[in-house]
């Protein structure tokens, strides 16, 4: 119905033929839209009914009062709406002013004035939240009581008045702890909802406020509390279909109020239900900027999932709420006609024995690592790993690597303290908790995702070549998007790799050069006999995609590109500037045993992203790669020349690629520079390609022999392996 009504709005718009005609209809567009939001959840027909409702006010000639104040009452909640969506202040600002026209060309024995009043008042206290200015709390109390004064009791929006001055009253209680004002809101919500249909559309909010007034009122698990659950209850299954917006934040809110007073068992289903609701708003988005509107908008989900579901007793529903979160954004932006199928625990399990421990680091208030082993589940506590740590960590680390050009030694410092911290807050615990393990499969979640954890260190002066030992030393790891893709059929044993493609410094670009790349790709060429690279001008995207749809081994060095609201239109940048999109390897089904991603940030994930890892990694993998060699940060190509060289020895001589990619960063790390000439010797003496041996060499050379260039973890720790541990 909502369908047919905004189509009919639209068509009303094109056709009108004088101005007044154009502001009707543009009203009447933006409230079919806004009901067809309501309805859907989706924001870009909140964005059509803002646009509309603005354009058909300016229509509207202000000597037309009647018509005039009541366009400007419905943009003004609209915009306010749109802010509790997207948090932006300015359409809060934008609200509160055409809001307070609305009321103020209303007159004051006017039928609609309560309401408008009502809507003026509910932005004022939002704004109050905001900017804590008193005197805006003060105003709205006045309007709301004039308004609740002025509305007839059968009046159709009562009990609307009612629960805004009840929600009003509980926000000054937040402030000035007035238990008069708290327990009057909790008798007003009771009038409220007395005073409303059972099946009407606002009773889903009214609902929702008399159950937060309730959770305030003790805290223990008493008839309030009981009443409270309920009506939560009841404004779930009322609004998921009528209103899932509102269904969601009341879900939340059921979950913080459960976890402050200790009654996680009493909110299990309202991790369930909050699930339900994000998934069906993200499922109907247009964009991906709008999924992640919502997706941030909910990014404490997982964590209060998982809280719930551990302290009711039951973490096994905790383990398959993170990866159900974990893969949400992943499906819903890359798989496209995936999203189903999600792994039981069972098959969890079942992966953990084939390819080691699960571990879901949880960042939160209670953080915690949820280790899923062939025999079960366990929970680790990790209380240093709160969300406040995790991003101030982040702001460091990013502040600092965003100024390393100008400042190495501060991006040094802050790569150091940053990993000496995740150490101390998630990878030491975790290691001694692994016990025997020897390798490990981690599902970072939140920012956690954009920290080097392998390189997390404790100090062994004396012990090791750096002083330091690094978390990749004691165990092998292997980063996840979700364990989802680890359901797909493992590579069979017995099939080596045979046909690698390697692409090398494609030109022309307008990308700095590369002077090391095509020396990198003819080493992973020379551990591939009968294979040669595709450089400069012959690495154009047809003939890069027409050559890696068989391939086993990809190698790309060249340079990436992150396109955050689009990430299917990001990738590879090839010759004359032209990208191998990520969609375009999504559309080619690969079947490769390992793609190697160097020189191009291609496991970097941009810091404002919400809970999933979505970054090139995580998208080849998804395209049908069994594991993924990718870079975090940016690095030298020298180092990647050194790198990718002794990875694929290692990797042809048989060891597995996480243990591979381990001696190769051990290699790189610990020894000198004079070590690393003779290795090159070595090299030659072996046969490989003077492509190969006299760019090292000569690169080599320039250093001090004595000195370990590449010992910082900011030359190898970029360096992380996604995906199964694979054999060539």
């Amino acid at each position: 119905m909502t369908g047919q009504r905004l189509r009919m709005a639209r068509a009303a718009r094109d056709a009108a033929s004088t101005q007044v005609a154009r502001g009707q209809a543009l009203h009447e567009l933006s409230l079919a839209a806004y009901d067809a939001y309501v309805e859907t959840g989706r924001l870009d027909l909140m964005d059509e009914a803002v646009a509309a409702a603005e354009a058909g006010l300016r229509a509207t000639p202000a000597a037309d009062a009647e018509a005039y104040s009541d366009r400007a009452n419905d943009f003004g909640w609209m915009l306010r709406q749109r802010y509790d969506d997207r948090r932006d202040e300015g359409d809060l600002w934008r609200a509160v002013s055409a809001l307070r026209t609305a009321v103020r060309r209303t007159p004051d024995g006017h039928l609609e004035w309560p309401g408008r009043a009502m809507n003026l008042a509910n932005a004022l206290t939002e704004l109050y939240e905001r900017i804590d200015a008193g005197q805006l709390l003060d105003e709205a109390i006045g309007l709301l009581e004039e308004a609740v004064r002025r509305s007839p009791p059968n009046a159709p929006d009562h009990g609307s008045l009612l629960s805004a001055l009840s929600r009003t009253l509980r926000t000054r209680y937040g402030g000035v702890g007035s238990r008069t004002d708290l327990e009057r809101s909790v008798h007003l919500d009771e009038l409220a909802l007395a005073a409303i249909p059972p099946r009407h559309p606002d009773r889903v909010v009214l609902l929702g406020n008399a159950a937060n007034g309730l959770s305030h009122l003790s805290t223990s698990r008493d008839a309030s509390w009981r009443r409270a659950v309920t009506l939560w209850r009841e404004a779930y299954e009322l609004g998921l279909e009528q209103q899932p917006v509102v269904a969601l934040t009341f879900c939340l809110n059921w979950l913080h109020s459960a976890l402050a007073r200790k009654a996680a068992a009493d909110a299990t289903d309202a991790a369930a239900f909050a699930q339900r609701a994000l998934d069906r708003l993200v499922a109907v988005q247009q964009s991906r900027g709008e999924q992640e509107v919502w997706l941030r908008y909910a990014t404490s989900l997982p964590s209060l999932a998982a809280q719930v579901y551990v302290e009711a007793g039951d973490p096994e529903r905790a383990v398959l709420a993170v990866e159900h979160a974990r893969a949400t954004l992943l499906a819903a932006t890359l798989a496209r006609t995936d999203r189903g199928n999600a792994p039981t625990f069972s098959q969890l399990r079942e992966i953990a024995g084939r390819d080691g421990p699960l571990v879901y680091l949880v960042p939160s208030s209670r953080a915690m690592a949820l280790i899923v082993g062939a025999a079960g589940v366990s929970v680790l506590p990790l209380p240093k790993l709160t969300e406040e740590a995790v991003e101030s960590a982040v702001k460091n680390l990013y502040g600092r690597y965003n100024r390393r050009r100008a400042d190495i030694e501060g991006w040094r410092k802050a790569f150091d303290d940053v990993t000496r911290w995740l150490w101390t807050a998630a990878m030491g615990p975790l290691l001694g908790s692994l016990g025997a393990h020897r390798r490990v499969n981690l599902l970072p979640g939140g920012a956690l995702a954009l920290l080097p954890l392998h390189a997390a260190w404790e100090p062994a002066a004396g012990q090791t070549a750096t002083g330091r030992r690094y978390a990749s030393d004691n165990i092998l790891i292997a980063l996840q998007p979700n364990a989802k893709l680890l359901l797909r059929p493992p590579v069979p044993a017995s099939a080596g790799a045979r046909r690698l493609v390697a692409v090398a410094e494609p030109q022309p670009t307008s990308q700095r050069p590369l002077p090391f790349a095509v020396a990198e790709a003819t080493a992973a060429v020379a551990a591939f006999p009968g294979t040669r690279p595709i450089i400069h001008k012959e690495a154009t995207v047809e003939r890069v995609i027409a050559r890696i749809a068989d391939a086993d081994v990809i190698h790309f060095a060249c340079h990436g590109q992150i396109k955050i609201d689009e990430p299917l239109a990001g990738g590879l940048i090839l010759a004359n500037d032209h990208l191998l999109t990520i969609g375009t390897v999504l559309d080619s089904r690969l079947a490769a045993r390992l793609i190697v991603a160097s020189a191009c940030e291609s496991a970097a994930i941009p810091p404002d992203l919400g809970d999933q890892a979505v970054n090139l990694a995580a998208a080849l993998l998804q395209a049908g790669s069994h594991a993924v060699l990718a870079t975090a940060f940016a690095v030298g190509d020298d180092t990647a020349l050194v790198l990718a060289t002794r990875f694929y020895a290692e990797w042809r001589a048989g060891a597995p690629g996480p243990q591979a990619l381990r001696a190769a960063v051990t290699f790189l790390r610990d020894t000198t520079n004079a070590e690393k000439l003779r290795w090159v010797n070595e090299l030659r003496g072996a046969k490989w390609p003077a492509a190969v041996t006299d760019p090292l060499s000569n690169m080599l050379a320039l250093k001090r022999p004595a000195e370990r260039s590449f010992a910082h973890p900011t030359e190898w720790a970029p360096f992380t392996w996604w995906g199964r541990h694979v054999g060539a």
